[in-house]
């Protein structure tokens, strides 16, 4: 979803591009209906849902103008990223993948102070109780030790008393009473309404997914949808999964999606469809492209597929054999194929063919590819 009113800068750091994309991907406000009997009317639990939703929108055009203030930095990834060492050592040798474990590690680090904040409320929205005289949220102070050590990770262990008083620095109110504490917010004064609504969500594997994205209109549902997918994609690459899953309706296929990561540059809706316990096709999305694979399991069977087409449709061989992608990686995994009267490295581990952005007539030709494939 994107905010209009949203100014981004000129020379972003790798951090400021996360936030961003954090922001991006939030779900569209969709207010849901609750009944949790706690004397509080329904419209004041709607005002709240908006108020939380408007909270933390603000929270991240704050945290990404104003890094410092919330103990945000990703200096030293970026220079990291920039260095010699990086870009001229092993890590950029052409169509390699190896695990870098600085730059996970310095990733990490900026990564989990920014998402600390938002499960510190999470944590605060499981732990604590709704006080439906002030809509404000009271919680014991061994409790709240408990939101602490819940919200606490490996990157930020032993500053988490110090970030969670930052949050509090913009805009909560957290008063002390003999045996814990009680949290309001003059300006969104119902906020604590609308986070308890999603985090008392039905439980499951999606359920922290949802929150980061503050999706209120999946709150009666244990799991995100086709339609919740297309609505962060463009609207062609929207178009052409429309094509692929009508495509495959009449096809004996269990549709599988994967959570998002939670803050990453790259991260993106995982769909597969399986069939007889194995992935056929799938695709990955986000809100800038589309990745399109057809699973073959086992390298040999790219190589029996390349035949295949060869012998029953020329330009649908060619197409094939321009999708099967290059891996020059030095894992034990890597492996020959033939492709006609050419032969090319691939990576084992995936085994796939990639379509990059695919127009509709990429999509057709990946579903000849997979009926042939299949047998569907």
């Amino acid at each position: 979803m994107f905010f209009e009113d949203f100014t981004r800068n000129n020379n972003e750091s790798s951090l400021q591009k996360s936030i961003y994309h954090m922001l991006y991907m939030l779900a569209s406000f969709k207010e849901v209906e609750v009944s949790f009997n706690d004397n509080i009317d329904t419209k004041n639990y709607l005002e709240g849902e908006a108020e939380f939703y408007q909270y933390v929108k603000n929270l991240y055009f704050d945290m990404y103008h104003n890094n410092e203030k919330y103990k945000l930095d990703s200096t030293k990834y970026d220079e990291y990223m920039n260095s010699d060492k990086r870009n001229k050592g092993k890590f950029m040798v052409e169509k390699q993948h190896h695990q870098d474990a600085k730059e996970s590690s310095l990733r990490n680090k900026f990564q989990q102070s920014v998402t600390f904040y938002f499960r510190f409320l999470y944590e605060l929205g499981i732990y604590a109780d709704i006080c439906t005289d002030t809509f404000s949220l009271k919680i014991s102070k061994n409790k709240y030790e408990n939101v602490l050590k819940n919200a606490e990770t490996a990157k930020v262990r032993g500053e988490i008393h110090e970030r969670a008083d930052i949050l509090l620095s913009s805009g909560i109110d957290r008063q002390e009473y003999e045996d814990g504490y009680v949290f309001s917010c003059k300006k969104y004064p119902k906020m604590f309404l609308g986070l308890a609504v999603l985090c008392r969500a039905p439980e499951s594997k999606y359920k922290w997914m949802n929150y980061m994205r503050l999706d209120y209109k999946r709150y009666h549902s244990p799991s995100p949808e086709m339609s919740d997918i297309k609505e962060t994609m463009p609207q062609d690459s929207a178009h052409n999964i429309n094509i692929l899953t009508e495509t495959l309706k009449g096809m004996p296929l269990k549709m599988r999606v994967k959570p998002m990561r939670n803050i990453t540059s790259d991260f993106k809706w995982k769909v597969e469809f399986i069939y007889k316990s194995k992935s056929c096709i799938g695709f990955y999305v986000d809100y800038t492209s589309l990745l399109v694979c057809i699973y073959f399991n086992d390298s040999k069977n790219i190589t029996a597929m390349a035949d295949t087409l060869r012998n029953m449709d020329e330009e649908l061989f060619e197409w094939y054999r321009n999708h099967i992608p290059e891996r020059l990686c030095k894992c034990p995994n890597n492996r020959w194929v033939t492709l006609g009267d050419t032969r090319r490295r691939i990576c084992g581990m995936s085994n796939r063919l990639d379509v990059n952005n695919p127009n509709e007539s990429d999509m057709e030709n990946c579903v000849k590819v997979l009926r042939t494939f299949r047998k569907l």
